[in-house]
């Protein structure tokens, strides 16, 4: 018998705190994405786009 299929989850984050993230999570990654955000108060801030499931 099969188990059942977790659905696929995303997590929008500074990219700087991806490693600590990613340490602390009992997740499974399927695909993460960098990209630059501009903000008005910060100027350009590393970001990442995390696609996971949680571990069954």
């Amino acid at each position: 018998m099969l188990g059942k299929s977790k659905e696929l989850r995303s997590e929008l984050m500074d990219a700087r705190e991806l490693d600590g993230w990613l340490v602390n999570s009992d997740v499974i990654v399927i695909d993460i994405k960098f990209c630059m955000a501009d903000t008005s108060h910060n100027g350009l801030m590393p970001q990442a786009l995390v696609i996971y499931k949680e571990e069954a």
